[in-house]
């Protein structure tokens, strides 16, 4: 198959890298249709498992879409591809990614169809600096609204909240509308640890060098790194580690290496939340409320999404900000 550069779009017959930049090829399935529904038309990124996006259409009623095409490098990978496809096509809310259809192509390759969306993932904007108190608490609220789905729809728990997950869109008027993407290691959190197919961790209680941990380190809630039983709180402590990077520019601790990150969010106390000096002083009661999201023990956090909600509600101005960015919809 003739294969593709993702980044300047030149095409080869036999090739591995682009002779312009050097970047690795993928798979030229431009005008392929997919389950007879989808029509790819041009790629557009990379994606996790060495994965590549196109853009496209439904045939049947023309709407753009993105689809993601993987090569799974293992039975696991692929388990845990479809798993979260399956996962993520129960939620319905306007702040997790739609999921049309996802299957299984002749070649082997496994592939997902979504809804077409058009803005910047919150890591690329962090990027060029820390957020405002406001759109913080905007992008806040609207997680907490993607995790209460994520409750509602069969108590699914997403295991890799992040920046590079968070998908910011921004209408005319200015304001945020942030959708919550990737379920390729979502799980229900009634499925035992040691049914995962990451495996079961550490082992409850301690940390060595062995192991084979589902997450992001930097993110990770610190059950999810011994192999415990999970639920929405391991989400919400990852949540707390995103709003303390978009606020204070920094991730709560620092680490060399994998097991320093896990021995770390495991451990230590992360010490309180504050902006760089030029963006003033944040707010004592959402410097709590984050705090409390970085409870080590998750009993010691908000029990749910949606009690975080409301006492997020509760610190929020009654009116819009200079921004716009409290107006969010549930």
């Amino acid at each position: 198959m003739p294969r593709l550069c993702p980044r300047c779009q030149t095409r080869y017959a036999a090739a591995d890298v682009c002779a312009h930049d050097a970047t690795p090829l993928v798979e030229d399935r431009t005008s392929e249709v997919f389950a007879n529904s989808v029509r790819l038309e041009r790629l557009i990124g990379l994606g996790g498992m060495g994965g590549a996006v196109w853009s496209g259409r439904m045939i049947a009623t023309g709407e753009a879409v993105a689809t993601k095409v993987v090569n799974p490098a293992s039975e696991k990978d692929a388990m845990r591809f479809l798993r979260g496809a399956e996962l993520a096509a129960l939620i319905d809310s306007p702040h997790v990614t739609r999921v049309h259809q996802w299957g299984e192509l002749q070649d082997g390759a496994l592939f997902l169809v979504m809804e077409r969306l058009h803005g910047r993932t919150l890591s690329s904007l962090l990027q060029q600096g820390v957020l405002s108190v406001s759109r913080t608490v905007a992008v806040a609220r609207q997680l907490l609204f993607a995790l209460e789905a994520l409750d509602q729809y069969g108590s699914i728990v997403h295991r890799d909240l992040k920046p590079g997950n968070i998908f910011v869109s921004q209408a005319r008027d200015g304001r945020w509308h942030v959708r919550l993407l990737d379920f390729g290691i979502a799980r229900r959190a009634s499925q035992p640890a040691a049914e995962s197919v990451c495996g079961a961790g550490f082992g409850t209680g301690r940390i060595t060098l062995s192991g084979d941990v589902c997450g992001t380190p930097e993110y990770m809630a610190p059950e999810q790194i011994i192999g415990s039983d999970l639920d929405g709180r391991a989400d919400l402590y990852s949540l707390g580690v995103t709003l303390y990077r978009a606020l204070s520019g920094s991730l709560p601790f620092r680490a060399a290496d994998r097991i320093g990150w896990y021995r770390a969010h495991a451990f230590l106390e992360p010490p309180a939340v504050s902006a760089p000096p030029s963006r003033g002083r944040i707010p004592e009661a959402l410097v709590a409320f984050i705090k409390r999201l970085l409870s080590k023990h998750p009993d010691d956090r908000f029990s749910s999404a949606t009690e975080a909600a409301a006492v997020l509600t509760g610190l929020s101005p009654t009116k819009a900000s200079i921004d716009g960015s409290y107006a969010v919809s549930r």
